[in-house]
């Protein structure tokens, strides 16, 4: 039984190395070589998906990206707004102290 499950695990292995030797051996023009080993992992997950669900997983980081850049505009926002705010009280209490 243990013997078994040892070789379904070295089949797998070995069937995983020659799927990722199958894929492009290149990514962005650089070999996926000289990249660190759990970034051509998720680079290899991505490239095994198929067309619908990279189009799913795009629109899931967009989202992400989206609500993130809008609780960065807020902050912006608030910050500029204290500003003005403190400008206008500061000018208020030049003007009285003279």
């Amino acid at each position: 039984m243990a013997n078994e499950l040892l070789e379904r695990l070295k089949e797998n292995e070995r069937q995983q190395q020659e799927d990722a030797k199958k894929m492009n051996p290149t990514f962005g023009g650089i070999s996926k070589s000289s990249l660190e080993t759990e970034f051509v992992k998720q680079i290899n997950q991505i490239e095994r998906l198929s067309p619908e669900e990279r189009q799913i997983l795009l629109v899931a980081k967009t989202n992400a990206s989206e609500k993130h850049l809008k609780s960065i505009r807020m902050n912006v926002l608030f910050f500029v707004w204290m500003f003005i705010i403190s400008a206008v009280l500061g000018v208020i209490l030049v003007l009285n102290a003279k």
